[in-house]
């Protein structure tokens, strides 16, 4: 199912935040930034009416994510400086991705952190994955491997023994 979240905009414009991530980070050269990391791209305030409550996901960690697209473009419309995005989360190998995928994410099972754009324990792994230009895994199975190493390999981490991979997409049709 195909969800939304209104997200603080992050990449090349973001200045000296933007250089001292790509300093640190262990990606090649990206051009833009699309995971939804809440350190980098924090959510927006979410939900704060009863319409908000009613179109959002009622589960620990997920409130920020809308169900519905017209709504959250109306959310979106109230915080204009802000970026839109899809999500399709928890996914597994039987998964078909939908048009105007941006790539995918591991995301912590508090639906926050991204462990790719945060992950520093073991940095040799992230060297050997080709990211895209967006920081983002462009193969579904190669994203699939990753969580399944990080879970295994660092059971006892609280960001990698639940983490997912998400589906990262445009949520406006091309045109």
């Amino acid at each position: 199912m195909m969800l939304y979240k209104v997200v603080d905009r992050f990449g090349p414009d973001s200045g000296d935040l933007w250089r001292d991530y790509l300093a640190q980070s262990h990606y090649g050269q990206l051009t833009s930034f699309d995971s939804v990391d809440s350190a980098l791209r924090g959510d927006c305030p979410f939900p704060e009416s009863g319409e908000d409550w009613s179109n959002c996901i009622l589960e620990d960690f997920k409130l920020s994510l809308i169900t519905n697209l017209d709504y959250a473009r109306n959310v979106h419309s109230r915080f204009p400086n802000l970026d839109l995005i899809a999500v399709d989360i928890e996914l597994d190998v039987d998964y078909v991705q939908h048009e105007r995928i941006l790539g995918y994410d591991i995301i912590d099972d508090q639906c926050g952190n991204s462990l790719i754009a945060n992950w520093r324990n073991d940095i040799e792994t992230f060297s050997a994955i080709e990211f895209q230009n967006n920081g983002l895994i462009e193969e579904l199975l190669v994203a699939l491997r990753l969580r399944d190493y990080l879970r295994r390999t660092y059971a006892s981490d609280p960001h990698a023994r639940g983490c997912h991979v998400w589906g990262i997409y445009d949520p406006e049709p091309l045109t």
